[in-house]
C-alpha cells in the first residue's frame, strides 16, 4: 500500500498517514513534541506491517485529511465523520468493537476500563490491550478510557504518554464546557 504522512504542529501536535483512496491507515498526537508524535506514528504503522500491511511511503497530498483531523479536535460530529475514512482491515473484530466503544464516550469525559470490558464481555485487560493497538488515536479517542485508579496506560506511554493522556483530557474539558456555556436555549 502507497502512504503518505502528514503532520502539524499545534495544540496537540498531530500526525497521520493516509493511502491513495484517503483511508487514515494511523494517527497520531503529543502535546509535548513532533518528535514524540512521529515516533508514535511510526509505532502503529510498524505494527500494522507486524500484521500484512506492506507499506510504501510515497508524497502525496493528504493535508485535507489533517485538516480535518485537527477540526476533529473540538468538533464530534467531525470526528464521527472520519470514522468512515479509517483504514479498518488490519484490526480484529474485538478490536472495532473496543474502539466504537470508546467512541460512544462524550467529549470531555471518561470511562473505565472495567465498564468497556462488562459492556463487551470481556476483561479489563483485554480492553487495555485493543486500546494500547489503537492505530487510529485521537479519532478513536482512548485517552479517554482510564483505569478505576487513575489514568492507568496509554499506548503512547513512550515518552511522555501519560502526561499527553492527561492534556488532551482536560484539553476536552475546556472544549466541552465552551461548547455548554455557548448553548443558551431560550423556550418560548
Amino acid at each position: 500500500m502507497k502512504v503518505s504522512i502528514a503532520c502539524d504542529k499545534g495544540k496537540p501536535n498531530l500526525c497521520l498517514a493516509a493511502n491513495r483512496d484517503d483511508e487514515i491507515i494511523a494517527s497520531s498526537f503529543s502535546f509535548y513534541s513532533m518528535k514524540e508524535t512521529r515516533s508514535r506514528l511510526k509505532r502503529m504503522i510498524d505494527l500494522l506491517a507486524k500484521r500484512g500491511t506492506v507499506i510504501t511511503l510515497k508524497d502525496f497530498d493528504i493535508s485535507h485529511l489533517l485538516a480535518r483531523l485537527r477540526t476533529a479536535l473540538t468538533d464530534e460530529m467531525t470526528r464521527l465523520s472520519l470514522v468512515d475514512s479509517l483504514y479498518w482491515k488490519p484490526t480484529t473484530p474485538f478490536e472495532r468493537r473496543v474502539y466504537f466503544s470508546a467512541l460512544s464516550i462524550p467529549l470531555g469525559e471518561t470511562r473505565m476500563y472495567g465498564d468497556i470490558a462488562k459492556e463487551l464481555s470481556t476483561s479489563p485487560r483485554a480492553v487495555g490491550q485493543a486500546l494500547a493497538r489503537n492505530p487510529f488515536s485521537p479519532i478513536i479517542p482512548c485517552h479517554r478510557v482510564v483505569g478505576k485508579h487513575g489514568l492507568g496506560g496509554f499506548s503512547g506511554s513512550i515518552g511522555r504518554g501519560v502526561q499527553d493522556k492527561r492534556r488532551m483530557l482536560d484539553f476536552e474539558k475546556e472544549v466541552a464546557n465552551a461548547i455548554k456555556s455557548k448553548q443558551v436555549l431560550k423556550w418560548r
